[in-house]
């Protein structure tokens, strides 16, 4: 069954208003009718609020050990420090792929062969309109400096994929997107393929 079979009644948008720009991402109000097969003790119409957010990319990068770089960084959200797969926005006009491969190099200074797509999600469609699809590269080499971003200050880990499946378990890895992404190289690891 796909999305597009369900027989869940779907809200109609009448309006989309942008109530703030927030670099990132916009605050957007989605003003809708309530669907004709819907519950009539539904609101005849209602306002839903939505981040309208670029898309992700998330890299899993090992090295010809099997040994996945990790990023480790200070998130504003949380007030503290995370691991990370290396993955940022997609800019406009990129591919997924240009904007995995622009973050491999900016973040960890590895580049490598192989590339595949593992698969994509939906961050939080509840309040998000993004994807994120997650990259796979084997066999990355250090080819250069790292190249943060003006507020960004990464520290670079090189572990065995195992080892970042344990941190995961324990705790050190908490990042939904993360472990989204070490999800889909457990399965297609699991699936035999690539």
């Amino acid at each position: 069954m796909t999305a597009a079979d369900s027989d869940v009644p779907r809200w109609i948008t009448k309006e989309l208003t942008t109530l703030q720009d927030c670099a990132v991402f916009e605050v957007v109000r989605r003003t809708c009718e309530r669907p004709p097969e819907a519950d009539t003790s539904a609101p005849a119409s209602h306002n839903y609020f939505f981040l309208d957010c670029a898309d992700f990319v998330n890299v899993v990068a090992l090295t010809a050990n099997d040994e996945l770089l990790l990023v480790e960084q200070w998130r504003a959200g949380i007030d503290d420090v995370t691991f990370e797969v290396p993955g940022g926005l997609v800019d406009a006009g990129e591919t997924t792929r240009e904007a995995a491969e622009r973050e491999l190099l900016e973040e960890t200074g590895y580049q490598g062969r192989a590339w595949h797509q593992l698969g994509e999600c939906q961050p939080n469609p509840a309040i998000q309109n993004n994807v994120c699809a997650t990259w796979l590269v084997r066999d990355v080499v250090e080819v250069a400096q790292t190249s943060f971003d003006s507020t960004e200050h990464c520290r670079l880990h090189r572990v065995p994929f195992t080892e970042a499946l344990a941190m995961v378990a324990d705790g050190r890895i908490r990042h939904a997107l993360v472990i989204v992404a070490l999800h889909h190289e457990m399965a297609r690891r699991i699936a035999g393929g690539l």
